[in-house]
């Protein structure tokens, strides 16, 4: 990986990182599905549906990432990383 050290591309690559630092985090990640998550408990199962029609049951919920949005569940012994903005409904544990 080379590095680029012209201070022009620096000085505009940090401006643009403090452009979407400053961008709050409830912003980034918009939907009810994405607020349901930031809520839920680790290691809660859960089922969800994509808006693409799939869906996935009886997963366990890691995280998510207010960053890029992505949840990261469980299923079985492979991770599933879904874009919250992409999940339709989820059915939460009562």
């Amino acid at each position: 990986m080379s590095v680029n050290r012209n201070p022009a591309a620096r000085k505009k690559c940090s401006s643009c990182h403090s452009r979407v630092s400053n961008v709050s985090e409830s912003n980034r990640c918009k939907g009810c599905a994405c607020d349901q998550l930031r809520d839920l408990k680790v290691n809660s199962r859960v089922n969800i549906f994509l808006k693409s029609g799939r869906e996935f049951n009886n997963v366990r919920f890691l995280s998510l990432n207010n960053e890029d949005c992505c949840a990261y569940f469980l299923d079985g012994s492979r991770t599933l990383v879904v874009n919250c903005k992409d999940i339709e409904a989820i059915l939460l544990p009562v």
